[in-house]
């Protein structure tokens, strides 16, 4: 048995042909087998590392920045229509809810499987920058966390599996 090694095709990353050599009745015969080896170098690894939390990182930002839209058109919203301070929570809800949705679509439009998980990945990426910018600001308050943390999943849950069920 030997192995030969070619270079990679298109989309692949080594081709192994596997050629046994039988010899029967004094006559030789080859026998090519194509076998797909997955053989990753490190540097191939982390370039393959970069493409899965480019996605993540794509459509989290996708959803950051639609929240942000959202929470500068109710903050104009309530100063437009002259809203009392309690609706800034329902309305800041409201956003979350729209970014994670959309997160969680884009990133099961680009993965196409798995959209329930990659969406609650992209919800819990940015229930974490949520928290982050709180703790920075000073303005951690644990009274709507649970709330707002629940909407996050669940919008961004449902943004996955419509992103993956698209036609």
């Amino acid at each position: 048995m030997s192995y030969i090694f070619y270079p990679p095709s298109a989309g692949k990353k080594y081709r192994i042909i596997l050629a046994t050599y039988h010899n029967c009745h004094n006559h030789k015969s080859v026998l090519i087998h194509f076998d797909e080896v997955i053989a990753l170098s490190e540097t191939s690894k982390y370039t393959e590392l970069a493409k899965r939390a480019g996605t993540y990182v794509l459509s989290t930002a996708a959803g950051a920045a639609t929240a942000v839209i959202f929470l500068l058109l109710s903050a104009l919203i309530m100063y437009v229509f002259g809203l009392p301070p309690y609706f800034a929570g329902f309305l800041s809800l409201f956003s979350l809810g729209a970014g994670c949705m959309l997160s969680g679509y884009i990133c099961g439009r680009i993965k196409t499987r798995s959209g329930l998980r990659h969406g609650f990945r992209c919800a819990v990426i940015l229930i974490a920058l949520c928290v982050l910018g709180a703790l920075i600001c000073g303005t951690l308050d644990g009274s709507s966390a649970l709330a707002k943390t629940f909407t996050a999943v669940i919008t961004g849950c449902t943004g996955g599996v419509l992103g993956v069920n698209r036609r």
